[in-house]
């Protein structure tokens, strides 16, 4: 009978010790369940935070090389119609007839003496050249086939040349012109 109630208390002695590492081991398994589950939740969380600023920044891409291009093809556009006023603008001036030219190469003229001392040489176009024959005392006019319109004073050195015809002018005014437009754009 010792005997059997010695069996019996080990029996439920270890009955006992086997409830209570179930519960031990049931306890870590779900905390160690809760531990994973959450650090897959921190994680998808992290991922879907990563996921939608790559896409911003795609977004942002896109938008960024949309207004680029925009910008760029406002700018042909301009440019475009910029180029082709001056032409105009150019070919105008080209064909004004006396004595309004006469009026504009003196103006030029004038413009030349306050800039540049000592002028000796003035270069105005083949059909201008008559217009500018008695423009001042010791200077001396010649016919330069590259000028449509304008003059180009040469002082006495010969070191410095003053532009001032219509190619260039219109060159400096739409370098201007284009720089304040690109400014306008960026």
């Amino acid at each position: 009978m010792k005997s059997d109630n010695l069996i019996d208390s080990i029996v439920k002695d270890a009955e006992k010790q086997e409830k209570e590492i179930i519960e031990t081991a049931k306890k870590e398994a779900e905390e160690k369940a809760k531990k994973i589950v959450d650090s897959a939740k921190k994680n998808a969380k992290q991922a879907e935070t990563n996921a939608i600023e790559k896409a911003k920044e795609k977004k942002n891409e896109k938008s960024y090389k949309y207004e680029q291009d925009a910008k760029n093809i406002i700018l042909a556009g301009k440019k475009k119609l910029l180029c082709q006023l001056f032409e105009e603008a150019t070919e105008n001036i080209k064909n004004i007839e006396n004595p309004k030219r006469k009026e504009i190469l003196k103006n030029l003229f004038s413009i030349a003496k306050r800039e540049l001392e000592d002028i000796t040489v003035v270069y105005t176009s083949v059909s201008d050249l008559s217009e500018l024959k008695n423009i001042g005392k010791n200077i001396e006019i010649k016919a330069d086939k590259t000028i449509d319109f304008g003059i180009i004073a040469e002082n006495k050195d010969k070191t410095i040349m003053l532009d001032l015809s219509l190619n260039s002018l219109a060159d400096m005014l739409e370098k201007k012109i284009m720089f304040r437009i690109m400014k306008e754009i960026e």
